[in-house]
């Protein structure tokens, strides 16, 4: 099968479960090279054992929330497969409940991961350079940045 994203590197953040594994089986699908990320080591290694068959797999366990490990993550990315070309920016966090029983150090979690981290992931993206111009000085490459829709203080 030839597609869009035959050979393509595709960064995928929060894709042990949820949206990201299903974003992680699309692009496997279509034969991309995988860049999985997530907290959890034992969700990343499950789903790339499952998708290692149809594709090339990258499990890196990280903290969107720490620049340094994103930087990391470019870099074992690039030295993997030679370039990125999409990013998916899909990790996530919500703590429910009445916003007067919440800690502020979740709020802050919350705000760190959810709008900090995809910040700061395309950024150390399109700082590095990371993603190819095409031959007219366009990029050539993709982002993508999931969002929730739960509401952050009530079910």
């Amino acid at each position: 099968m030839n597609s869009e994203f035959t050979g393509k590197t595709v960064i995928i953040t929060g894709a042990s479960a949820g949206v990201g594994a299903a974003c992680a089986r699309a692009f496997a699908a279509q034969k991309a090279n995988l860049v999985l990320s997530a907290r959890g080591k034992e969700g990343l290694d499950r789903i790339a054992d499952e998708l290692s068959p149809q594709c090339s797999v990258l499990t890196v366990a990280m903290d969107v929330a720490n620049s340094e490990q994103c930087m990391e993550l470019l870099a074992k990315a690039e030295a993997k497969f030679g370039h990125i070309d999409v990013l998916v920016n899909n990790a996530g966090m919500h703590n429910r409940g009445d916003l007067e029983k919440l800690d502020p150090a979740d709020v802050g979690a919350m705000v760190d991961i959810n709008m900090r981290a995809p910040i700061m992931c395309g950024y150390s993206l399109f700082e590095a350079s990371r993603i190819r111009f095409d031959c007219h000085g366009g990029i050539s490459g993709w982002y993508v940045s999931t969002s929730r829709r739960r509401n952050l203080f009530w079910d």
